[in-house]
C-alpha cells in the first residue's frame, strides 16, 4: 500500500488504486460512510475524488461485468500471480527441457503432492489434460488406428483455436506471429487461421 500523500497534479486513481482493491475501505459501505473510512496514507480529498469515481455508473457496470466474467470461468489457474515466462524458467531448470503448452497448462492447474499424487483445480482442467495426453500418446491398440499427434496439435484441438492477440499458456508477450511465425509449417495454418 502507498503511504505518501498524493499531490493534486498526481492522479490519484493510479497512485491508490491498489489501496482501494487491498483494503475493504470501500465494499459493503454507504457512499458516505466510504468517504469518511479514508485509508492510512491517502489523501482525504483523493480518497473522495476516488470513492467519487468507483460510484459512477460506468465502473458499477465494469465491476457487475467483471463479476459475471468471474462466475463464467472455468479451469481456474493455480499459480497466482506468477507469470508463465517464470513456470517455463522453473521447469526448463528441473527438467532440462523446454516446456510445451500442455505442461504448461497442467502446471498451472494441478499441483503435485508429496505423496506422488495430484490436486488439480476442478475435474474440467484435469479432464481436458487427459485428453491433451491420448491424442499425443501411441495407443496399444493396433486396430484403432489412431494416429497420436503433437503435443501442440493436440493442446490446439482440446482447448481450442487461439484468439487473435493472445496463445493460451505462452504468456503475456506471446501472439500468434511470435508463436507460430509466419508461414511455419501445416500447424500454424490448419489450426490457428
Amino acid at each position: 500500500m502507498r503511504t505518501s500523500d498524493c499531490s493534486s497534479e498526481h492522479n490519484p486513481t493510479a497512485s491508490y488504486s491498489i489501496t482501494f482493491f487491498s483494503k475493504p475501505h470501500y465494499t459493503g459501505k454507504s457512499f458516505d460512510d466510504a468517504i469518511a473510512s479514508v485509508p492510512a496514507g491517502v489523501n482525504p480529498q483523493d480518497w473522495q475524488i476516488m470513492c467519487a469515481k468507483w460510484n459512477t455508473s460506468d465502473e458499477q457496470n465494469i465491476v457487475d461485468r467483471n463479476k459475471t466474467n468471474h462466475s463464467h470461468q472455468s479451469m481456474p489457474y493455480r499459480k497466482g500471480r506468477k507469470s508463465h515466462y517464470q513456470l517455463k524458467d522453473d521447469f526448463r531448470l528441473a527438467h532440462d527441457h523446454e516446456p510445451n503448452r500442455v505442461e504448461i497448462f497442467k502446471i498451472g492447474r494441478c499441483k503435485e503432492l508429496p505423496d506422488g499424487n495430484e490436486q488439480w483445480v476442478d475435474d474440467e482442467s484435469r479432464s481436458r489434460y487427459e485428453r491433451m495426453i491420448q491424442l499425443s500418446t501411441p495407443s496399444l491398440d493396433s486396430e484403432s488406428g489412431s494416429t497420436p499427434i503433437s503435443f501442440e496439435e493436440a493442446f490446439v484441438s482440446v482447448m481450442g483455436k487461439d484468439r487473435s492477440g493472445r496463445i493460451r499458456c505462452g504468456g503475456s508477450r506471446e501472439t500468434r506471429r511470435t508463436w507460430y511465425g509466419t508461414g511455419e509449417g501445416s500447424s500454424s495454418t490448419d489450426y490457428q487461421q
